[in-house]
């Protein structure tokens, strides 16, 4: 049994590795316009607050700041299990974007891979933002046609686990598709949904999977409200519920790629090792008190165990 040390560098290590995940965004749809000045410091404040609630929430949350005209309407929500302090981290990069990527817009949808924050100046809680929708593709092809089917049944049944009436409007899992290969996913809605309006939500965009994905062995569709994913690997945070299927040797796990343009500055050094960041979640329990060690000059030290 191997120690292995980590040091979290508090802000510049999650935020460069968040910024590399970044998946897309939504604010095409209304014109660029001048804000007046009330809306302009409520919409601050609502991106204030999602940056600080999320860290004490259960993952998700809405409010609305402000009245009649200049009332900003807000929610936010973390993908898996991501509570605390990365949901923070994902929710508080995914804030800055927006600043950069709407400015000027009353209403927009950024995504990060762990994370959805959505604000408008019109009351959209409840409602299904199922158009437009986004998706990212594996490299690799399925081996078999007969897996679009099996792979699709899965799916349908983790749509109705997810909104069985338990208001869960999350589920994740796997199958042995054979004695060697494994699939896993996750299905998830915006929590401010009902069951029925997540179940459409969920059911429209694997609507789109013909179009773009099922002949592709990993891939993730996303809309403002929900998202399914695909994959052969455990790409999940794993607490509570076990899947059907074995996990992978953890050496096998890779992320999906993004289609965000990654800049030259942008780039790690290539000379260091690359740990996928939910490697490091999973070791350190989340980043737990009991894995923390200590404090650096440069952040918090966690211990990982490696059998």
């Amino acid at each position: 049994m191997k120690l292995l040390v980590v040091k979290c560098i508090t802000w510049s290590f999650i935020t460069k590795a968040e910024e590399q995940t970044y998946q897309g965004s939504s604010c095409d749809n209304t014109a660029q316009q001048s804000l007046g000045s009330a809306y302009q410091t409520n919409l601050d404040r609502i991106l204030t607050w999602m940056s600080s609630d999320s860290g004490t929430s259960n993952g998700y949350n809405i409010t609305t700041i402000g009245s009649n005209n200049s009332s900003v309407y807000g929610l936010y929500y973390c993908g898996s299990d991501l509570t605390g302090y990365i949901c923070q981290v994902c929710i508080s990069t995914a804030a800055r974007e927006a600043h950069r990527l709407c400015s000027n817009r009353v209403s927009a949808v950024v995504w990060h891979d762990y994370c959805v924050i959505r604000y408008s100046n019109e009351n959209f809680f409840g409602k299904a933002m199922t158009y437009p929708t986004w998706h990212i593709l594996g490299t690799k092809n399925i081996s078999n046609i007969t897996e679009i089917q099996i792979g699709e049944d899965f799916l349908r049944s983790l749509i109705r686990k997810a909104t069985n009436g338990t208001n869960q409007l999350y589920y994740r899992d796997g199958f042995n598709l054979s004695a060697t290969e494994s699939r896993y996913s996750v299905v998830q809605c915006s929590r401010d949904l009902t069951n029925e309006v997540c179940r459409q939500c969920l059911e429209d965009i694997l609507a789109e999977l013909p179009k773009c994905c099922e002949e592709k062995l990993a891939w993730n569709i996303w809309s403002g409200s929900c998202l399914i994913r695909y994959d052969d690997y455990m790409f999940y945070l794993f607490n509570t519920q076990p899947p059907s299927a074995p996990a992978p040797n953890v050496q096998e796990r890779r992320p999906l790629p993004s289609f965000h343009k990654i800049q030259p500055g942008e780039m790690w050094n290539t000379d260091l090792p690359r740990i996928p960041l939910i490697t490091i979640l999973e070791s350190t329990d989340n980043f737990s008190e009991a894995s923390k060690l200590g404090e650096g000059g440069f952040g918090s030290v966690y211990k990982v165990l490696m059998i």
